[in-house]
């Protein structure tokens, strides 16, 4: 992330799950510590951090049913629209495969850079879940489109996923690890230095 501190403004657009979990407003922390004008958008819950950069698209803490999802994710598209055309930002923070997609096509027609946020290639994960050939397969060319020409760098919490995109896409530049906290290595190497004081 060296080279963007030159930018002073950062969108974050997240559907995934309770997004934006602490996870993205620890991120988001990070470049309003550093003086960078900060947007984060999605839907609100009920232990939400309170952050005066969020915006919030639906501000009911509610049971999520399949159509209010699909509601959330239109609605925070026209949003993240508006926010997208009105701050024209420096970068675009997702965590969303279709949102990725959809506003990677637009940063070719600007000078914004597209952040995309993996935890795993989630048709791999569509493959367990029953999904129809059809869906795995969009989804497949999706992310390799992302992953090979949309995202100027990409963020993984696990090197597990960093090694996928080295073996899978031979991606090696702009690919940065942020662990969500925990790192089995060194719970490892702890064990071992435990049993030999025992």
């Amino acid at each position: 992330f060296l080279e963007i501190l030159e930018v002073k403004r950062i969108l974050f657009l997240n559907d995934w799950g309770s997004n934006p979990n602490e996870r993205i407003f620890y991120i988001a922390d990070y470049f309003y510590g550093l003086k960078y004008n900060v947007t984060v958008a999605g839907r609100y819950y009920k232990d939400i951090p309170k952050r005066d950069y969020f915006f919030p698209v639906y501000g009911k803490d509610t049971r999520l049913t399949r159509l209010i999802r699909n509601y959330i994710r239109f609605k925070l598209l026209l949003i993240g629209m508006k926010l997208f055309l009105t701050q024209k930002p420096s970068y675009l923070y997702i965590r969303s495969d279709y949102f990725a997609f959809y506003f990677g096509l637009l940063t070719f027609l600007t000078k914004t850079k597209l952040i995309y946020e993996t935890h795993g290639m989630t048709y791999k994960e569509l493959t367990y879940s029953n999904a129809s050939k059809l869906k795995i397969i969009i989804r497949k060319n999706i992310e390799y489109l992302i992953i090979k020409y949309l995202a100027d760098a990409i963020v993984v919490n696990s090197d597990g996923t960093k090694d996928t995109l080295l073996n899978d896409y031979n991606k090696t530049n702009n690919v940065y690890c942020i662990p969500n906290g925990i790192n089995p290595d060194i719970i490892d190497s702890m064990k071992e230095k435990t049993n030999k004081i025992i």
